[in-house]
C-alpha cells in the first residue's frame, strides 16, 4: 500500500514533518498549531490588543486551525465532512467550553475525539493543537470483475458481457445494499471492471467508472 504525501497552501512548519499522508484513502493529518511560522501567532488568530475585551483568543485560534485543516483535507480530495477521529491538546482545560463552541460549527456529525490537557506546545502562546484522521471521500468502491473468453464457442467482447443494461442491474443491486447501511451514500463509487481474454495474448482490462452516474 502506497502513502501519498499531501501538501496544501497552508504555512509550512519549521520542524521536519509532513503535513498529511493519504494511505489507501485514509488521510492522516499532522497536528496543526495557530501559527504562520513567521510571526508566531498571526493577527487573525488572536484578539486585537486595542480591543482586549472583544473576542476570544482560544476561539480565534481554533478557527484558524480548523480553516487550515480544511485546506489540508481539500488538498487530499476530502473535506471536514469526512473526519472520523480527532485529537485536541489544550494548554488550559478551562478553555474547553469556548473551543467546543467553535468545534461544533465545523462538523455536521462530530467525529470521535480525544481532548487532553498539556503543559506546553511548540509555539509560544499557542494554547491549542489539533490533529485529524479522515478519508478522501472515495474510500469505498463496489467492483465487479467480469471475465469472458474472446475465442471459441460463446466468445464475445467485454462490451457484450458488461453492457449498459448489465451495469444498470448491478447498480440497482448496489443501491439496494446502500439503503441497508447507515453510512453516507456519497462516500461510495461503483466501478465495473471487464477483462478481455484471448489465447496467447495479454488480457485487456477495461474499466467502466462510476456506474451510478450512468443512471437515468
Amino acid at each position: 500500500m502506497n502513502a501519498k504525501i499531501i501538501k496544501s497552501d497552508n504555512p509550512q512548519p519549521l520542524a521536519v514533518y509532513t503535513e498529511a499522508f493519504d494511505v489507501g484513502g485514509l488521510i492522516f493529518a499532522a497536528g496543526q498549531l495557530p501559527t504562520d511560522f513567521k510571526t508566531g501567532i498571526p493577527p487573525e488568530a488572536k484578539k486585537d490588543p486595542n480591543f482586549p475585551f472583544y473576542g476570544s483568543d482560544i476561539k480565534k485560534r481554533t478557527h484558524y486551525i480548523m480553516k487550515n485543516l480544511a485546506r489540508t483535507f481539500e488538498a487530499a480530495g476530502g473535506s471536514l465532512d469526512h473526519i472520523v477521529k480527532a485529537q485536541v491538546f489544550l494548554e488550559d482545560l478551562r478553555d474547553f467550553h469556548a473551543f467546543d463552541e467553535v468545534w461544533k460549527e465545523y462538523f455536521k456529525v462530530p467525529p470521535a475525539r480525544t481532548t487532553v490537557g498539556t503543559t506546553g506546545l511548540l509555539v509560544k502562546d499557542a494554547q491549542i493543537e489539533i490533529d485529524l484522521i479522515g478519508y478522501d471521500g472515495e474510500i469505498l468502491a463496489f467492483v465487479e470483475v467480469k471475465t469472458r473468453s474472446c475465442d471459441g464457442p460463446g466468445a464475445g467482447l467485454p462490451e457484450d458481457a458488461v453492457n449498459k443494461a448489465k451495469r444498470h442491474v448491478i447498480s440497482r443491486m448496489a443501491r439496494a445494499f446502500l439503503r441497508t447501511t447507515r453510512t453516507h451514500r456519497e462516500i461510495y463509487r461503483f466501478d465495473i471492471l471487464a477483462i478481455e481474454s484471448r489465447r496467447g495474448k495479454r488480457p485487456v482490462v477495461r474499466l467502466h467508472k462510476d456506474a451510478f452516474a450512468e443512471q437515468h
